[in-house]
């Protein structure tokens, strides 16, 4: 007998914007191919979701912070607590599918969630990482980790040192991600632990698709002969290819509050370029400084 079954794939993607959207998006593609899909992620995500994802099972658990990160919280801290509840709940969804005859396929797990890629090798699961960032970032931390990490941290306070690695164009300690810099916070660097635990992982598994495309990113795609890139991108809404803004039911997941109040009507009651937009790390928590930096920077404009 023919088996008809559905490939069914997890997904377990990090909570923070740059990593749900993507995933939503490409989640939403392996739908659109007849794929049964699983979107694991925390409690506090699934709640902001702003429309019905049709084809979609959520599987969301609790990292500890279902009402949000509060200002007290350090990343560490909320990163750990996320691993630490994540492994947990991605075992008991893993072993629950198998119980029932209906086992996953493949697991797609994003950035900052290495720990996803242990639990289905655990599991006999394979499994792909989604990285939502340029290719080249990730070459960058790939050669980082396999033969430039001392050349790297020993010049990493000297902006202008020359980097020349496989595949990638001329770039200076500048161009670095900000992890590998002298000024990166101690706070933050415990992140190259996890960047390390990915790169690790993809010894195993060998497999990664890019939210990039050729055109884009030809060179640095292909600049790492032990993995293979699929570029899988640009996962934006698909109204922005027709020329409109997306839309209340694109696959999308908005985490910041929004104000009460039109905005747009506000700065339209403003002379024209007297308003400035700052936008300040989308990922980790200010530092001490940069309030006082902002500051300095409003009064000099």
């Amino acid at each position: 007998m023919t088996d008809h079954r559905k490939n069914k794939i997890m997904v377990v993607a990090y909570p923070n914007q740059g990593q749900i959207n993507p995933s939503l998006r490409f989640a939403n593609c392996l739908v659109k191919l007849g794929v049964d899909v699983t979107f694991c992620t925390t409690v506090s995500v699934i709640q902001r979701m702003q429309a019905t994802h049709h084809g979609l099972t959520f599987a969301p658990f609790s990292d500890g912070h279902d009402d949000g990160q509060q200002s007290t919280t350090t990343f560490q801290q909320l990163y750990s607590d996320f691993a630490t509840n994540g492994v947990y709940a991605v075992k008991e969804i893993i072993s629950s599918a198998a119980a029932t005859g209906q086992p996953f396929d493949d697991l797609v797990y994003t950035s900052a969630v290495p720990w996803a890629a242990k639990v289905a090798h655990a599991h006999n699961l394979e499994s792909t990482l989604l990285w939502c960032q340029p290719a080249s970032v990730l070459d960058i931390y790939y050669y980082y980790f396999n033969g430039y990490e001392e050349l790297i941290s020993c010049n990493n306070n000297n902006p202008t040192f020359p980097i020349n690695l496989p595949g990638l164009p001329s770039l200076t300690i500048a161009d670095l991600p900000s992890f590998m810099l002298s000024s990166c916070p101690k706070e933050h660097k415990f992140v190259m632990d996890f960047i390390k635990d990915h790169v690790d992982a993809l010894k195993i598994f060998p497999r990664i698709l890019v939210n990039t495309f050729d055109e884009l990113e030809i060179d640095p795609i292909r600049a790492i002969e032990k993995v293979v890139m699929l570029p899988v991108g640009p996962l934006v809404p698909s109204e922005f290819f027709e020329g409109s803004g997306p839309s209340n039911s694109s696959f999308s997941c908005d985490l910041f509050e929004k104000p009460i109040e039109d905005y747009i009507k506000w700065l339209n009651t403003k002379p024209k370029s007297c308003v400035v937009y700052v936008s300040l790390k989308g990922l980790l928590i200010q530092d001490l400084t940069q309030p006082k930096a902002t500051n300095r920077c409003a009064e000099s404009t």
